[in-house]
C-alpha cells in the first residue's frame, strides 16, 4: 500500500508542478528512445534529440536532462 500511496504522490506532485495531466507528461516522455547503432568503429547507445515540451517537462520537474550518449564500446580486433 505505500508504494501505490508514494507513486500517486509522486504523479500528483509532477501534475502540480507542470501543470498537464499524468496522461499528457507520460506521453511526453515516452517519446524518448534509446537507439543501438553498431558499426566498424564499435557499438554505441543513444537517446532521441529532446523536443521543446520535453525539455519545458524536465526543466519544471527539476530533473537533469540525461545525457545524449549512454554507452560506447569500440569494437575488439
Amino acid at each position: 500500500i505505500l508504494l501505490c500511496w508514494l507513486a500517486l504522490l509522486l504523479i500528483r506532485v509532477a501534475e502540480t508542478e507542470t501543470g498537464r495531466t499524468w496522461t499528457a507528461i507520460r506521453t511526453e516522455i515516452d517519446r524518448l528512445h534509446l537507439g543501438v547503432f553498431t558499426g566498424p568503429a564499435g557499438t554505441f547507445t543513444q537517446r532521441t534529440e529532446l523536443s521543446q515540451p520535453q525539455k519545458a517537462l524536465l526543466t519544471k520537474l527539476r530533473i537533469t536532462e540525461p545525457p545524449r550518449i549512454f554507452d560506447a564500446t569500440p569494437a575488439t580486433t
